[in-house]
């Protein structure tokens, strides 16, 4: 993804589906952390999909921590979640 972002020439629009995620440990929370300040402006729109209300609390979570607009979609809006990004 960094050599996407090197490349390109606007903010990158990002769908991320949390199939099979069993949660997330303190060091990988830091390393996403360290990552989205890293790249502030060069990530636009994201568009969670998962499954759960833990899910969708965690992608609400995520985004205090970030410029990019964020939205949450459950996976049967996955075609909603696509389009929104389109929209963006």
């Amino acid at each position: 993804m960094e050599n996407a972002m090197v490349l390109a020439k606007h903010p990158l629009k990002l769908l991320v589906r949390l199939e099979d995620f069993h949660g997330l440990e303190i060091g990988a929370l830091w390393e996403e952390l360290k990552f989205g300040i890293e790249h502030i402006g060069k990530i636009g729109a994201i568009a969670v999909v998962g499954n759960t209300k833990s899910e969708e609390f965690g992608a609400w979570l995520a985004s205090l921590f970030t410029k990019s607009e964020m939205r949450y979609f459950s996976f049967d809006s996955e075609n909603e979640a696509q389009n929104w990004l389109k929209l963006s």
